[in-house]
């Protein structure tokens, strides 16, 4: 669901050195989960700073150079297509940050074409799809120089549902325990 920002948002840690905290205006994500203690009573908890993102797949044979600078520009173009594609959302902020991804690989077919991304963070999980939209329809990134020109984005994992999204990255098992 989108609520208000708690007072103090928590942040969320992006390759191990950069913060991405939580907006403390407009509406933030919040993933609802209930279920019973261990003595018989009922919660209902509200989880906050989770932030949802796709990865998207640089064009073949790209390279990036992955500065700051370029990033904080990725991420205001990103900003900016947003804002206009994502009509009647009122955010002061659509792309939370973009980082520079080389761990990951497609399984896809088992072949592994793609091996650089970026990992879009956006404010609200309805966001993924206009986002994927702009990437798969071509965009200019900064610092992303293509052998031919291509400035498409094949899109990766923007399909997972936010809650299941949460639950993976966290290591959730449905009707598990949670502590």
């Amino acid at each position: 669901i989108g609520g208000n920002p708690l007072d103090q948002h928590p942040s969320e840690l992006v390759n191990d050195r950069q913060l991405v905290v939580g907006s403390s205006t407009g509406q933030v994500p919040v993933i609802r989960a209930y279920g019973v203690t261990d003595q018989g009573n009922s919660v209902a908890v509200f989880i906050h700073g989770f932030t949802p993102y796709g990865y998207f797949a640089l064009p073949a044979n790209a390279t990036f150079d992955n500065t700051e600078e370029n990033l904080a520009k990725i991420r205001a173009s990103i900003n900016n297509r947003l804002e206009g594609a994502a009509r009647g959302t009122k955010l002061t902020e659509y792309c939370r940050s973009v980082s520079y991804v080389t761990s990951h690989k497609s399984i896809m077919g088992y072949d592994t074409p793609h091996t650089k991304f970026l990992k879009v963070r956006v404010a609200m999980p309805t966001l993924i799809p206009p986002l994927r939209r702009i990437m798969e329809d071509g965009i200019d990134l900064a610092g992303v120089r293509s052998p031919n020109g291509e400035n498409v984005y094949s899109a990766f994992e923007c399909n997972v549902p936010f809650v299941l999204r949460y639950m993976i990255d966290q290591d959730i098992s449905g009707a598990g325990w949670l502590t």
